[in-house]
């Protein structure tokens, strides 16, 4: 079973805020580094430097975006940019999943969330921010999507491997 979502995780923030100090690191001892005669002139050439590497930090945020996951007999991954997660299902209490809007800084946003619990205890949370803005809008949509979206029929598929019983209706 595979599919593909765009996710939104803590892994996302937590990368663009590293690289983002990183460039401007760079750009501040590369722009230090430059013998340069004029005042001020080594300061520019930093700045030039950490502003030619905002493409890049938008091109990994688009790039973590992207998700996928695959699921076997076995395990299950999740790909996000290039960072992957392996889950045996020897690892896995249960999984859920959940769908509803999330409440955030800038209002309010639909999402379906995959929420594993693991046996040591530990939750894993991935979530789908593309849901089409209708689809909430009525109890009937709702359930409809919720029953047909593909973290329900993948949480299936874990709890039908992990051995315990449909935790989604």
């Amino acid at each position: 079973m595979t599919g593909k979502f765009n996710g939104d995780n803590m892994a996302l923030n937590v990368t663009v805020a590293v690289t983002f100090f990183g460039a401007m690191l760079i750009g501040i001892f590369s722009g230090l580094s430059f013998n340069v005669d004029s005042r001020g002139m080594a300061g520019v050439i930093g700045f030039l430097i950490a502003l030619a590497m905002i493409p890049l930090i938008l091109a990994e945020v688009k790039l973590l975006q992207k998700c996928s996951f695959n699921a076997d007999n076995d395990k299950v991954i999740f790909y996000a940019g290039f960072i992957k997660h392996i889950y045996n299902y020897s690892e896995i209490a249960s999984a859920k999943v959940k769908t509803g809007f999330i409440h955030g800084r800038y209002g309010t946003s639909p999402r379906v969330e995959l929420i594993i619990t693991l046996k040591n205890g530990d939750t894993v949370t991935f979530s789908d921010i593309d849901v089409p803005d209708d689809v909430l809008s009525t109890p009937e949509k709702h359930k409809e999507f919720h029953e047909n979206h593909q973290f329900t029929k993948l949480s299936n598929y874990i709890n039908e491997r992990a051995g315990k019983p449909d935790s989604n209706a």
